[in-house]
């Protein structure tokens, strides 16, 4: 079983007896069904799970995002394997696609007893009552903080960003340190009672105006997927650690990703990141491809705008209308197809590259929804605009990525 199937049966599990998402729980691998008892893991592919694609598998299955973590435990001379999958900070958790026979789009699945199924009106307005309550009480605690302090000493946290700001001035959390208290926004800062804290020690220097004016901040996700590559590339995004993008398209299940925007972030040669990849441990044939595209170049298969046939004549218009910047939401809509294939004929000179991107950008916000075929062509275009503005050419000075705003 490859790494993909071992995520897969996780998302299984998640839908078999033991699986609990109503408040998280736990997923015992190693322990017989009827009766109960402990017989061990037979290989393991336990043991070697790769938390990158599993938690891919499950962002590209449900939302909002499942925290979990794996680990392993001995009991008896046996190995056990446990899953541990944290309670829904916002609920419920909605499945976002129906790639899969049992699952469906839109559902909310609901632990009931001895079987799992899409919920009951019931539950689901129990679980809507708790998450207001929990709202409710959450502005209570806040006010009754503010109250206690007063609001000229109130700082707040933006959790997304890392920024604390107040009437005296604004600082900012590290992004080492920011991705940790994404854990505890449901527990409390306070003084007693066992619950974590943040302590904060040393002078806070105040951020002023100008500075944070000019302060880009890029949140990086826990996992990198292949929308995050797309999304950051349209929108022309620097990206912290650009390598570390380059390598998550290994754990794709296709290498027809934007590249060359990430390689040239890094400061790296073409030849310096093929180095790196080689580096990467993964299974599967991405790997390779990703080095070979690179090596070799994309060899984009481009249906000629010449021709008489409704396809060409269409094709042809599409082009003309990308050149000209007129090309309309509507028209991408209606030749879907027709307008990927013109994409592919955009060299490094055309000039309006913000416009084409924008239209890019339109289209992936429905990317989840895309037939196999229109993903393909869609990403294939988008590779197509990486190769020509951002990979290299002999003799030639590479393009000097634009700061974004």
């Amino acid at each position: 079983m490859d790494f993909q199937s071992a995520a897969n049966s996780v998302l299984t599990a998640c839908l078999t007896p033991g699986a609990h998402f109503t408040q998280g729980g736990y997923l015992v691998f190693g322990v017989r069904n009827e009766p109960r008892e402990v017989v061990g893991m037979e290989n393991d592919q336990f043991f070697t799970l790769d938390p990158t694609i599993t938690t891919n598998t499950l962002n590209e299955h449900f939302e909002p995002a499942l925290a979990w973590k794996h680990h392993d435990i001995e009991m008896g001379g046996k190995k056990i394997g446990l899953i541990y999958v944290g309670e829904a900070i916002h609920k419920p958790v909605i499945c976002r696609r129906n790639k899969d026979r049992d699952l469906r789009e839109g559902a909310i699945y609901y632990r009931y007893q001895g079987r799992t199924q899409e919920i009951r009106t019931a539950e689901l307005r129990a679980i809507m009552d708790a998450e207001r309550k929990k709202i409710h009480d959450q502005w209570l605690h806040a006010l009754s903080k503010i109250a206690t302090v007063g609001v000229s000493q109130i700082g707040i946290l933006d959790l997304s960003t890392g920024e604390v700001s107040g009437a005296k001035g604004s600082f900012y959390i590290s992004e080492e340190l920011l991705p940790k208290l994404q854990f505890i926004q449901e527990g409390r800062f306070v003084e007693s009672g066992g619950d974590p804290a943040l302590k904060l020690i040393g002078d806070l220097q105040p951020v002023g105006a100008a500075a944070v004016n000019a302060l880009h901040i890029v949140q990086v996700p826990t996992a990198i997927s292949g929308v995050d590559l797309i999304r950051n590339f349209l929108e022309q995004r620097n990206v912290p650690e650009p390598m570390q993008w380059v390598r998550a398209i290994c754990n794709e299940q296709s290498a027809n990703y934007p590249v060359h925007f990430f390689i040239m972030q890094a400061g790296k040669t073409v030849e310096q990141a093929i180095a790196e990849i080689r580096e990467v441990i993964v299974r599967g044939k991405v790997k390779e491809r990703l080095l070979k595209a690179l090596k070799d170049g994309r060899q984009d298969k481009r249906p000629k705008l010449d021709g008489d046939s409704e396809k060409a004549v269409i094709r042809r218009d599409m082009f003309d209308r990308l050149r000209a910047g007129t090309l309309t939401h509507d028209d991408v809509k209606k030749n879907f197809d027709r307008v990927m294939e013109a994409v592919l004929h955009l060299d490094r000179e055309y000039g309006d590259r913000a416009f084409v991107a924008e239209l890019l950008n339109e289209v992936l916000k429905t990317y989840g929804n895309l037939s196999g075929n229109r993903a393909t062509r869609f990403r294939s275009a988008v590779c197509h605009l990486d190769q020509e503005w951002y990979g290299p050419r002999a003799g030639e000075v590479p393009i000097a990525i634009p700061e974004s705003g």
